[in-house]
């Protein structure tokens, strides 16, 4: 039993079985969804109505507290009917992040509105001043998902007063700053992953920022008032996995389809496609290679959450290898999906073809700079042989 259902096996199923109930709804609305770029306003009701993004949010707030197993169990089910909509899912369940800013901040955001929607981006800008009381920032900040919906963004930005940069997040409501619609892109197009511009010096005061540091390390000022194991758990031994099991979606989606459409299907009109022995060792092999990923993942989020939950800490080496993990597993996926592409012949070129959807998202969610195989192998291989590690501040 993992520690989540040792908590609340009871709201994770129900969690569970609300979102399976969505399913369909997605389906019918994954061309529109392709077409808008961004999640539809129905999409994002549904989520909330059936209290879908707050799975990681305090109790205190009403939130659900439940762990990043349960998010990866409903992202997986999601991504077999709209890869976007399970991506914004994730994207979105920011209430573990925002539960580590300092209460005050918790509580600016979630009073006035309990279910308010919370984006977030990594990739940190260089203009940032202290002053007194806080601090003063602006930029830009590209692959925003799911930031039309969202009522705050954490922004990451690089604190370089006293000579050593700091990386900080930095917490705005949508009214500090424009949303920018340069989503463009040949996978994941629903995600709505624009750039987000404050255009002008904003102030930003200082229990609305939290050193990143602390989300590294598990140990950040709302653990102290949010006192559940689920909020020290380093930021690395979940988040890759979490984007990571969207791409175990996806291949399964498309390895389903792939096997339906070829279970009567002839070739030359006279060969039966299931009768062949390279189409028969093709999906042993991509089938092999998606469970393979799934159980690598779950492994990962449950032995993590079980020795936080007993009161162990994860070194560097720990979070090194479930970084690593995350990315092998993404690339067993794209492995999968490539094979069942390869194989689906010229049918599956065209659009709305569930494998030529499939293998366009699979490389977009491949694309993220959590699941590169080069920089997570090699971080890796640092740490194993003591090393420092070559990004010290998301690692």
């Amino acid at each position: 039993m993992t520690a989540t259902a040792a908590l609340s096996r009871l709201g994770a199923e129900e969690l569970r079985e609300r979102a399976r109930s969505l399913l369909p709804r997605l389906r019918e609305r994954v061309e529109v969804t392709e077409e808008r770029r961004h999640i539809p306003p129905e999409t994002i009701e549904d989520f909330r109505d059936l209290g879908l993004l707050r799975i990681l949010q305090p109790a205190r707030f009403g939130g659900h507290e439940l762990g990043y197993d349960v998010i990866n169990d409903i992202a997986i089910d999601l991504a077999g009917a709209c890869a976007s909509s399970a991506w914004c899912f994730v994207i979105l369940n920011t209430g573990s992040m925002l539960a580590g800013f300092p209460d005050e901040a918790q509580h600016d955001v979630w009073d006035a509105k309990p279910d308010a929607i919370t984006c977030g981006v990594f990739a940190p800008t260089p203009h940032v001043a202290q002053q007194d009381g806080g601090y003063v920032v602006h930029g830009r900040w590209p692959f925003a998902s799911g930031s039309d919906h969202s009522d705050w963004a954490m922004l990451a930005g690089l604190n370089l007063a006293g000579g050593i940069p700091e990386l900080r997040f930095f917490l705005f409501p949508r009214s500090d700053y424009r949303i920018e619609d340069d989503w463009y892109v040949s996978g994941l197009r629903g995600t709505g992953s624009k750039t987000i511009v404050i255009d002008e010096p904003t102030f930003v005061p200082a229990h609305r920022s939290i050193d990143m540091g602390t989300q590294r390390e598990g140990k950040t000022p709302g653990s102290q008032v949010n006192t559940s194991w689920l909020y020290r758990i380093p930021l690395a031994a979940t988040f890759p996995a979490g984007v990571a099991v969207i791409g175990v979606g996806i291949a399964r989606a498309a390895y389903a389809a792939w096997v339906e459409e070829n279970r009567t299907k002839m070739n030359y009109g006279v060969i039966k496609v299931a009768d062949s022995v390279a189409m028969q060792m093709r999906c042993a092999d991509a089938a092999a290679r998606i469970d393979a990923a799934d159980l690598l993942l779950r492994n990962d989020v449950d032995s993590a959450q079980a020795r936080i939950a007993n009161g162990e800490e994860l070194t560097l080496l720990d979070r090194a290898r479930a970084q690593r993990n995350a990315a092998f597993a993404t690339r067993l996926c794209v492995e999968a999906v490539d094979n069942l592409f390869e194989a689906s012949g010229g049918s599956g070129l065209h659009d709305g073809h569930p494998v030529q959807r499939a293998w366009r998202d699979m490389h977009a969610v491949a694309a993220h700079i959590s699941l590169r195989w080069d920089g997570n192998a090699e971080h890796y291989g640092r740490i194993t042989w003591g090393r420092t590690p070559g990004n010290p501040f998301f690692f």
